[in-house]
């Protein structure tokens, strides 16, 4: 049985006696480190990496004579059967031989989580004693953590004292107002403590910052802070829908500088007026309000629509325009669907005309501009919610390109759009990058679902009136033999056309929904649709035409051959 010794040291040896256990690796062909005594070398794990700070033992005489409180190292390298070998290849139970960790002790990296800093900084900002003096000139993120505490907590007690011995929170005005110092820093005490201290909130940044108030740095503050403050705000102010002094600013998303559209203008006229309601009132057009800042937010979707949900419970105007965009247009822009749901259930206006060419929430839904704020089913889903929601795509939308105006609805809009890229509107597809490829497939879907969704709407319009004198106005309008009638004085009109009054139809190609810059060409069988194309012909006649086209020439006789009957006859006389 072998004897193991017993191991006995004192204290004082210990302290006095540093234990070094980082230990230069030797490489090969360094006499420099083949100097380095057989002691160190052998106790030396494979693999092991010397950390930076650790002290050159090459240079220290006194860890070449480092005597290891274990003994021998020759003893422990001995084994149990004399032979000289590692300690980790023969002892039983001992360290594995192949130990892969290259990294010692104190290079480990250990990660601490934010909120486990915090309650450290907390605990420490809380010590009086000398070890939390401020004149230490290596400072852990813990002890700067605690530093700050202990600042703003001593601020705050001395701003507790100025309000409670009478200073007014209103005088102040070098850099700012002292409500806007708090509701920048995000501190919804702060605010709460100077509004009970007669803070004002009508005050305003001067016009050279904007002009905002308050509430307009609330509604753009990221986080529940924001909200809170948001709320203080709204219990103690006077008018939600105070605007600032930047109405001549451009939306930061928007892009003045585009392209022109390959696109056609023709002045064409857009739908009659009885296919859309008319607006009944101008918006009002100026600077942001606090509802607008809220909107255009890209930062944290339910933050802002919690935001928003304030400003509307406080009856915040949503109809108002800045940029040329309402609230509503400027949260379909920024991709937020959260705060579009909100804005439509409590009434904002999907059909409020826009300035500066955007049309209306349609058209932003469809614009090439946004594009990249949302996926292609929650595009197709956004149109739906418009729709749903009372947005009318019949509604007639002005285009401009330079001396050339058209009016025409928001799928003719999309198009416009479209033909700005001309590189993927106009490339051949097998010519386009991967990338663009699916671009241009993305933006096809969108438009076409913009024209099935005009399409169903004239559908539905066209339903409320007499099937009878729509088909006759549709021929009398679209039959050559018609043209011809209204270029020849001496044709009579016919008896079933002198009974009704013609209904001013909308014409477009009732495939892709188009009515601008296009040609187009009515179906020769029934005159009852109209396409731009051979390939929307085809589409339009496998999707639903087929279906109609018998039915709407059982409507009444064709009217061609009594017109050319008659002409005939009269040319004989």
């Amino acid at each position: 049985m072998p004897v193991i010794p017993k191991l006995c040291f004192s204290p004082p040896d210990m302290a006095t006696e540093p234990l070094y256990f980082e230990e230069p690796v030797p490489t090969p062909g360094s006499q420099e480190q083949k100097s380095v005594g057989q002691v160190s070398k052998d106790r030396l794990f494979p693999g092991a990496r010397l950390s930076p700070e650790s002290p050159s033992l090459a240079s220290s005489s006194r860890t070449q004579d480092f005597v290891s409180p274990w003994g021998s190292t020759s003893e422990l390298d001995a084994g149990p059967d004399g032979m000289a070998g590692s300690v980790d290849g023969c002892t039983p139970g001992g360290w594995e031989a192949d130990f892969g960790s290259a990294i010692c002790v104190r290079d480990f990296s250990f990660e601490l989580s934010q909120d486990l800093l915090e309650r450290s900084a907390q605990a420490h900002s809380a010590l009086r004693g000398p070890s939390f003096s401020a004149t230490s000139p290596d400072k852990g993120t813990m002890r700067k953590m605690a530093l700050a505490m202990v600042e703003h907590r001593n601020r705050w007690l001395t701003i507790e004292l100025l309000l409670r011995r009478g200073a007014d929170p209103n005088l102040g005005r070098v850099p700012m107002q002292a409500l806007f110092l708090a509701v920048k820093a995000g501190d919804a005490a702060g605010v709460r403590l100077l509004l009970e201290s007669g803070a004002r909130t009508d005050i305003r940044l001067p016009v050279e910052l904007g002009a905002v108030t308050p509430l307009h740095i609330a509604a753009a503050l990221p986080g529940e802070e924001g909200v809170k403050i948001t709320e203080l705000l709204l219990h103690a102010i006077t008018d939600v829908d105070a605007r600032a002094a930047d109405q001549g600013d451009v939306y930061k998303l928007s892009k003045p500088g585009s392209l022109p559209s390959s696109l056609k203008l023709n002045n064409e006229a857009g739908p009659a007026s009885i296919y859309y309601r008319g607006h009944t009132c101008a918006p009002e057009e100026g600077g942001r309000t606090a509802l607008h800042v809220a909107c255009e937010r890209e930062d944290d979707d339910k933050c802002a629509r919690d935001t928003v949900r304030l400003l509307l419970a406080h009856r915040a105007n949503p109809n108002l325009l800045w940029s040329g965009h309402s609230p509503l247009s400027l949260s379909i822009a920024s991709g937020n669907d959260l705060v579009v749901k909100e804005l439509l259930s409590q009434g904002a206006d999907p059909n409020l005309l826009l300035t500066r060419g955007l049309g209306s929430a349609l058209c932003v839904a469809c614009d090439l501009t946004y594009e990249h704020q949302r996926s292609m089913e929650s595009k197709l889903a956004l149109i739906d919610r418009l729709i749903d929601h009372g947005a009318d795509i019949l509604n007639p939308v002005t285009l401009t390109q330079g001396d050339k105006v058209a009016v025409g609805t928001a799928v003719d809009y999309g198009y416009f759009r479209f033909y700005q890229d001309r590189r993927i509107a106009h490339c051949p597809f097998h010519a386009l990058m991967p990338a663009e490829r699916e671009v241009f497939l993305a933006r096809k879907r969108v438009l076409e679902y913009m024209g099935f969704q005009l399409r169903r709407a004239v559908f539905a319009k066209e339903s409320q009136w007499d099937p009878t004198v729509l088909y006759l106005s549709k021929r009398a309008e679209l039959n050559p033999c018609h043209r011809l009638k209204r270029k020849s004085a001496s044709l009579t009109q016919p008896l079933h056309l002198q009974e009704h009054e013609l209904i001013p139809f909308f014409k477009f190609c009732y495939h892709c929904g188009r009515s601008i810059g296009v040609h187009l060409v009515p179906c020769t069988h029934c005159y009852g649709i109209l396409t731009c194309s051979k390939h929307c012909k085809t589409r339009a006649w496998n999707d639903f035409h087929k279906r109609e086209c018998g039915s709407l020439t059982a409507i009444v006789p064709c009217p061609g051959a009594h017109l050319e009957d008659e002409h005939q006859g009269e040319g004989s006389q």
